[in-house]
């Protein structure tokens, strides 16, 4: 049973982001072995694919320090960890249990 939490829209575009984020740092990160042996096996010279492999580490290691100390829109304490406890992949803020699926649904239309 999915459970999806009524929120703000400014909590709504918070969430979004963290998604967003979480995505394309996991994205590079899964990405980095087969880039890189494909970098590694085209005709360039080492210290080409060297420069390469390491600045595509180093962005993925920033990008993941981004979304770990990401804020929750909510309660703005880290979403993913608190002082004991740390997830990179767990859909709800540790904190407040916001759901990282939750969605904006205007509960009165424009009439």
């Amino acid at each position: 049973m999915t459970e999806f939490n009524c929120i703000s829209k400014q909590e709504s575009k918070g969430v979004r982001k963290i998604r967003r984020n979480r995505f394309i740092a996991l994205t590079m990160m899964f990405l980095f072995v087969p880039i890189c042996g494909f970098i590694g096996d085209m005709e360039i010279s080492e210290a080409i694919t060297g420069a390469f492999a390491f600045s595509y580490f180093l962005v993925t290691i920033i990008l993941l320090g981004i979304v770990s100390f990401s804020r929750c829109p909510r309660c703005s304490k880290f979403f993913f960890w608190s002082w004991f406890w740390a997830n990179g992949f767990t859909r709800k803020c540790v904190h407040c249990g916001l759901s990282i699926k939750a969605k904006y649904e205007n509960k009165w239309p424009d009439a």
